[in-house]
């Protein structure tokens, strides 16, 4: 499936089309600074997550490419169309007169040298180009590891002398790595916090749920995916549709549950939405939401579970359970790591999201 973006989403505009199987996605998880107030309110929310993961994965302070970005194509919101942000973008794509191309300026030739064509090979997706915004923040780290010679795991300022040759010489480069540094810093929060792995934070008509949940902590796939958080951050639609059902459920596993529709489903039988558990639902039974509106908010503490549902409405139903696909015998339900389980974790991976965690176990059931 092929869709086109050209809307504004979080003050960027995201264009040209994205196939399905192009996601650039991340291996790593690690602990990382929490956003700044600054952070929070400059730096788009769908590139904040990428920031952070491939600081994570390459073990590069997240400040530090947040920083670069935001002096090479102002956080993405630069008009210039060698910054525009395609994600799925396959190739070098189109690049300013000195040969530098996308959100962190790769060089593909020109005066900027062919930075892409050197590092690609070390790329997590080397089919995808430095427009794709998590290829082109994946090319920054690999450029201030490989090519400048940056450290592992040091404080921010011990990045100035690296920063400053990403841009070249001089003393216009000084001034950048220097501006670069002081960006930086003011991203650079109290505290610390855990980032999972993802993908890019947009893909197809779908959107991820949990964008810029800072706190959120992937746990086990079962009959959805479960996610806990020790914040009250908010929980999205993952598509646009219609909610069937948004309240409480008396009691057990779930004792809140928003049950939404999807306008338009992966699969004929992936349609109903379902998130439960420790949540509370910011929407009504009836209401109309679109891809990445605030359906609910974690509960500081708790966590949720959200997976595919049998049907629309209330009592909200699994659709793991319908096939039979939950655990028997073991005082667990929810301990198989089930087909639609895993189907779900898939989508929100595709979306942006974390992937839940396997633990080691086979999928039970062939489809959902």
């Amino acid at each position: 499936m092929t869709l086109i973006f050209g809307t504004p989403i979080g003050g960027i505009l995201l264009v040209g089309a994205v196939t399905g199987g192009a996601a650039s996605c991340l291996g790593g998880t690690g602990i990382a600074d929490t956003p700044s107030q600054a952070a929070r309110a400059q730096i788009p929310r769908q590139l904040l997550p990428i920031f952070q993961q491939v600081g994570a994965r390459y073990h590069i302070p997240w400040e530090v490419l947040a920083g670069i970005a935001a002096n090479e194509c102002d956080l993405g919101r630069s008009s210039d169309p060698s910054c525009t942000l395609q994600p799925g973008a396959t190739g070098p794509g189109d690049a300013n007169s000195a040969g530098a191309s996308g959100l962190m300026q790769i060089g593909i030739g020109g005066a900027s040298g062919d930075t892409y064509q050197r590092l690609q090979p070390y790329l997590a997706n080397p089919q995808l180009g430095p427009h794709d915004p998590t290829t082109a923040v994946q090319l920054a780290a690999l450029t201030l590891l490989k090519l400048k010679g940056a450290p592992q795991d040091a404080q921010i300022p011990a990045y100035l002398p690296y920063v400053t040759a990403y841009n070249g010489t001089g003393v216009s480069a000084a001034a950048y790595g220097q501006r670069v540094i002081a960006d930086a810093e003011s991203y650079q929060g109290n505290g610390t916090t855990a980032i999972a792995a993802g993908c890019q934070a947009v893909s197809g008509s779908f959107a991820n749920p949990l964008a810029g949940d800072t706190h959120v902590v992937a746990e086990r796939i079962d009959m959805g995916v479960d996610y806990a958080d020790s914040a009250a951050e908010p929980i999205t639609a993952i598509g646009s549709g219609t909610v069937t059902y948004a309240g409480p459920q008396g009691g057990g596993w779930q004792p809140n549950c928003v049950n939404y529709t999807l306008d338009a489903p992966p699969t004929p039988t992936e349609r109903y939405v379902y998130v439960c558990e420790g949540m509370k639902p910011s929407v009504t039974t009836g209401q109309t939401v679109q891809a990445g509106q605030t359906i609910a908010t974690f509960i500081p503490g708790g966590g949720i579970e959200t997976g595919w549902a049998a049907a629309p409405g209330n009592p909200v139903t699994t659709r793991a359970a319908q096939l039979n696909q939950e655990a028997q015998g073991t005082g667990d339900a929810g301990s198989n790591r089930t087909y639609c389980g895993q189907a779900m974790s898939n989508l929100l991976q595709q979306a942006g999201g974390p992937a839940g965690l396997a633990e080691g176990k086979p999928v039970v059931g062939t489809g959902c």
